[in-house]
């Protein structure tokens, strides 16, 4: 594959780097990711913000998720979820063309199971406390169909897969969420992008790596868990018409769960990059609310 972004300038470099942010992924392991939720139907938002040296998104992935009573051993030991979602917002930076910067990317079909591999008879946040989940997940971006060169939802034009595992581990009223590696492949875009010699190009962005995306925190109260949250990004690593560049992560993160008995769970990390390789310093707020019906 040509590395594209070596050989553009002036706009149709604008255009490449845009089509590159658009395909950022943001992971974003939170404190107890990985664990069985209410069996049924949940309403679940994912709000995102990003600021770096020249540019801001605001967005959230929208998704209806269904949860079964119990999974394939037939009991509570596994659970399997079901989902379909769509990520919307707004995207600006000092190198804004035409477009609007309003849009929508990523619809979305997935599916994760939930597997209690081990858990202690004693009460989770408790003295004795010992529990370890695993929660393989996969799912696929569908295209959004848009052509523009800026604002949210550039460079979404294409098939898109992810394929992941979080484990969870709970040690008296310690707490562990991580996925070590995520895997997420973007195939060629169906629309095209003019190069600077003239050359019409669908380009693709490849491989793209999630490392040691984990969270580690305390239960400091029975609703309340505080922590730290890592994440190294290496976009484009293999495969790809763009240049590789990469994005380490670090931060505080919490979960609060005080709402639980009405089906709402509230959880966040805020991440200030500590590592910037072709990526551009930022600071970025994940955060993810559900509620169950």
């Amino acid at each position: 594959m040509f590395t594209t972004l070596n050989k553009l300038t002036g706009k149709c470099l604008f255009i490449a780097l845009y089509a590159l942010m658009a395909r950022e992924v943001s992971a974003a392991t939170f404190l107890g990711d990985g664990q069985a939720g209410s069996p049924g139907w949940a309403a679940q938002l994912w709000p995102y913000y990003q600021k770096t040296d020249s540019a801001s998104v605001a967005s959230s992935f929208f998704q209806l998720a269904w949860f079964s009573e119990t999974g394939f051993t037939g009991t509570d030991q596994d659970q399997i979820e079901l989902w379909a979602g769509v990520t919307a917002g707004h995207q600006e930076s000092d190198f804004e063309g035409n477009d609007s910067r309003w849009g929508t990317a990523y619809p979305q079909i997935g599916a994760e199971w939930y597997y209690k591999v081990f858990a202690s008879k004693a009460a989770p946040n408790t003295e004795g406390y010992r529990a370890w989940w695993i929660s393989p997940f996969a799912f696929i971006n569908f295209p959004n169909g848009s052509d523009k060169s800026s604002g949210f939802g550039a460079g979404a034009d294409q098939y898109s897969a992810t394929v992941n595992m979080t484990s969870f581990f709970g040690y008296d009223r310690w707490i562990l969420s991580a996925s070590p590696v995520g895997l997420n492949y973007y195939y060629h875009d169906r629309n095209y992008t003019e190069l600077e010699d003239g050359r019409r190009e669908k380009l693709q962005a490849g491989l793209t790596l999630n490392l040691a995306d984990m969270a580690l925190g305390y239960q400091v109260t029975d609703s309340l868990a505080l922590g730290i949250h890592h994440q190294y990004d290496v976009y484009n690593a293999a495969d790809s018409d763009f240049k590789r560049s990469e994005r380490g992560m670090v931060g505080p993160s919490f979960t609060y769960s005080g709402l639980v008995d009405k089906g709402l769970w509230i959880t966040g990390t805020l991440d200030f990059d500590y590592y910037n390789e072709n990526t551009e310093h930022g600071v970025t707020f994940n955060a993810y609310i559900g509620k169950s019906f």
